[in-house]
């Protein structure tokens, strides 16, 4: 069992909740809908429904999203009349958000049922929410009134609101489920944390890295060469320095002649400094990331400044892994969370899915 190593869970807050479906099984109904209990039900899962106004919110999280992928999938803009009902190829922009939203609520509606289950939640009915949320600001309301401090906002609005209680809920769960579910040792740790330290634990190596540049103006100049003059200069520089000694005599040649169009540059980016180094050489910091030593980027532009450039790692210093001693109880949090994730795709894949068709198919934009 997990019991007494959980306190540390609390930081669990800053981790994102990865909801993976994978398949539901889903039943379409058009069956007459009680006027007293199912007016307003779009969908249930497992029995559990999904309320008009509920699901509503839910399209309004991905509106953004589904606006994005037509735009970039298909060119097309959210703001012509008419583009949510229009057919792109086989997609229709309504369709696609309403299904996003679908999606989306039913994992939060498994992990719900998990929460009642482990006795984490008590009502997991959207009017139980949005009952806990008129109770929230009435507090904050009355606190404000009498001159009193709050933390957050003066009025929670809908969408905060939730996702704050949901975040909670869900570090609530993990930690009750740590507790009763999912058992494992230290040797269990140490076998996971071997599988994800080169992604999670991996301590930056020492890089030197060496920049040849050519500037170029946007304006019209007689001292600098336009954008396109300087990328076909940094190309030809690419042909010519095929290995680390041509590189070097070419550093050599353009040091000596003190050129305004023309540069060359050395970095050392150690570990320490990789917050300021990253505001200031990102570009080049996620090249020479990619680079063994003695190895030539290709031609690539500098953000913020004017010039394209070619980069050599001279030196790669190895520093190795964070040790999991150091690290376990974030190993052990990553291991819960990863627990977890598995467990709700595992019940997501049981889940029941009844879309109640007549409700689903007067859902518009909100």
């Amino acid at each position: 069992m997990a019991k007494g190593r959980l306190g540390f869970l609390a930081v669990a807050a800053s981790l994102i909740v990865i909801l993976t479906i994978a398949s539901i099984l889903v039943l379409n109904t058009t069956s007459p809908i009680s006027k007293e209990d199912d007016q307003w039900v779009v969908a249930k899962v497992n029995d559990e429904p999904i309320l008009f106004h509920e699901f509503k919110a839910g399209m309004m999280d991905h509106r953004t999203e589904t606006i994005v992928y037509f735009h970039e999938k298909h060119d097309a803009d959210a703001n012509h009349k008419g583009f949510w009902q229009q057919t792109f190829g086989e997609e229709v922009p309504l369709e696609v958000l309403k299904e996003k939203a679908l999606k989306h609520l039913t994992g939060i509606k498994v992990q719900q049922m998990l929460a009642k289950e482990m006795g984490v939640l008590d009502d997991l009915s959207y009017e139980a929410f949005l009952e806990q949320l008129n109770k929230e600001n009435k507090v904050r309301k009355e606190r404000l009134a009498r001159k009193e401090v709050i933390f957050g906002p003066q009025q929670y609005d809908e969408k905060t609101y939730f996702n704050y209680v949901f975040s909670n809920m869900v570090i609530d769960l993990k930690k009750a489920l740590a507790e009763d579910r999912f058992v494992y040792s230290d040797h269990d740790l140490v076998m996971y944390y071997e599988t994800i330290k080169e992604r999670n634990f991996k301590i930056q190596d020492t890089i030197t890295v060496s920049r040849l540049f050519v500037n170029y103006s946007t304006e019209s100049s007689e001292n600098l060469p336009t954008e396109a003059k300087a990328l076909e200069e940094v190309e030809l520089f690419k042909k010519r320095l095929n290995d680390r000694d041509a590189f070097e005599q070419a550093a050599k040649e353009i040091t000596g002649r003190n050129d305004a169009v023309f540069g060359y540059e050395e970095h050392r980016f150690e570990s320490q400094n990789r917050k300021e180094d990253l505001v200031y050489h990102d570009s080049l910091i996620n090249r020479a990331a990619l680079l063994a030593e003695g190895e030539i980027s290709e031609p690539f532009k500098e953000d913020y400044k004017y010039c394209f450039s070619i980069a050599m790692v001279t030196e790669r210093i190895d520093h190795g892994y964070e040790k999991f001693e150091e690290v376990k109880e974030l190993v052990e949090l990553l291991f819960i969370d990863e627990q977890y994730n598995d467990l709700i795709d595992q019940l997501l894949d049981q889940s029941r899915l009844i879309i109640h068709q007549d409700v689903y198919d007067k859902v518009r934009i909100p």
